[in-house]
């Protein structure tokens, strides 16, 4: 099962959906902002999800993508995912070089975080929607900067279990067939 065959079934057809986007961010580029889609994400299942393979791996807090005022991002290569109420750190490590699915879902009771298809982290919570914007690589004063690609994020008011997010992770995306927008000055 790929993204896009997800993407483009029919439990995921009524959905709001914003992506999918592909992204490669330099280290000494700039961030890459897009407005997405408009649409109602305020119920209370979500996920988001993408590949991304780091350019190398950034000591401290680097943000990978902001979705309104959540993030994901790795802290000393751990991958991590906060919000307001809900913080989310694992010991799951984002490798340079490698592709790794990632997705954070919810089921309006559960946020869970996701690594190749294998739960990382949990916790007990709703979320507010998020602000219809998205970015990648997002630049902050003390933060180290993401350098890497980004394949196939998307977020959508659709939550997945366990076995439909192992599932999106088995296929990882074939490089040389993405255009890549870019946060190259």
């Amino acid at each position: 099962c790929s993204l896009l065959a997800l993407a483009t079934s029919p439990a995921l057809a009524l959905a709001t959906t914003w992506g999918p986007y592909n992204a490669d961010m330099p280290a000494a580029g700039d961030q890459l902002k897009r407005d997405a889609k408009q649409g109602d994400l305020s119920g209370l299942a979500f996920i988001v999800s993408g590949w991304f393979k780091a350019q190398e791996v950034a000591s401290g807090k680097s943000p990978i993508v902001a979705v309104g005022d959540w993030l994901l991002y790795t802290q000393d290569g751990r991958i991590g995912f906060e919000a307001p109420g809900v913080s989310l750190n694992s010991q799951a490590a984002l490798k340079a070089g490698d592709w790794t699915f990632i997705a954070v879902t919810s089921d309006g009771a559960t946020v869970r975080l996701y690594a190749g298809g294998k739960t990382i982290g949990e916790a007990k919570g709703r979320l507010n929607a998020p602000s219809p914007s998205l970015v990648f690589a997002p630049r902050t004063a003390g933060d180290s900067a993401y350098a890497g690609k980004i394949a196939g994020f998307q977020v959508s008011d659709t939550a997945l279990d366990g076995k439909a997010v192992k599932a999106l992770s088995a296929q990882p995306p074939k490089e040389d067939l993405i255009n890549f927008d870019t946060g190259s000055p």
